[in-house]
């Protein structure tokens, strides 16, 4: 068995180094649901492209369950929420203040769920 078959992660991240450090996670047997905005984050559309798909982005990627919500939206808000009721991890890469005005910053995460 993988060593964090156990675990589940949602990835709020968007391009490089978020992606890159749940891609580890994954490979190394973690659940990872990736949460993008609606359409898709960026790196979709960053070549070098095959078949129409950025290599990048397939490769950052690979072994996430991929899931597009609007974080602003209420009905979108509560699938996210569902989704971390039962994560081990949660990793962003928002600028400050950003998790605090979604109501996700540590404190309010952390009482939600101990």
């Amino acid at each position: 068995m993988p060593p964090l078959a156990d675990v589940t992660v949602v990835d709020l991240s968007t391009l490089l180094p978020g992606p890159l450090a749940t891609r580890i996670l994954a490979t190394t047997g973690a659940r990872v649901i990736k949460i993008e905005r609606p359409g898709g984050e960026e790196m979709r559309r960053m070549p070098p492209r095959s078949d129409g798909r950025s290599l990048v982005y397939e490769m950052l990627n690979a072994g996430k369950e991929i899931l597009e919500l609007d974080l602003k939206d209420p009905a979108d808000s509560e699938r996210l929420e569902l989704r971390l009721a039962s994560a081990d991890v949660l990793v962003e890469q928002f600028r400050p203040g950003v998790m605090a005005r979604l109501g996700l910053d540590p404190a309010a995460l952390l009482e939600r769920y101990p």
